[in-house]
């Protein structure tokens, strides 16, 4: 299992090691764990579940968002949530605005094309609800 999932973390471990960064073990939890993540993810979730320093794991997410590996998505109730930036098919994100549980929803809709000269439109769209698990708390 191991193996796979070092294997899967390679567009971000084989891009750092391209431009001659550091692979260091730390490093390549973090890169592991992001590419695990389905959906957004938040670095108080990587810190929980690898089990690193938070300095260490702030260091690297900002190493990543400027390499443009990861990018923001969101900031729900004062928390940064991120989303992996490796050209996946074109996608929105559903949170919950009580647990934060996201999940992707595909976006099939034809890229917009600008007659206005506007080049790489990007956008970003994202829904908010409450989950049933939550939902059925209250």
């Amino acid at each position: 299992m191991a193996k796979t999932n070092k294997k899967k973390t390679n567009w971000l471990i084989n891009t750092l090691s391209n431009l001659d960064l550091n692979k260091s073990t730390v490093r390549e939890q973090v890169c592991r764990e992001i590419y695990l993540q389905k959906g957004i993810f938040s670095a108080k979730q990587v810190i929980e579940r690898t089990k690193l320093g938070k300095v260490s794991v702030y260091r690297n997410l900002e190493l990543l968002e400027k390499l443009k590996l990861i990018r923001p998505a969101i900031n729900v109730k004062g928390e940064q949530f991120y989303e992996k930036n490796n050209d996946e098919n074109h996608h929105h994100h559903i949170i919950c605005t009580e647990c934060l549980k996201t999940r992707c929803v595909d976006c099939n809709e034809p890229k917009i094309k600008s007659k206005e000269k506007f080049q790489n439109i990007n956008h970003l769209l994202i829904f908010t609800g409450i989950c049933n698990t939550c939902a059925k708390k209250m």
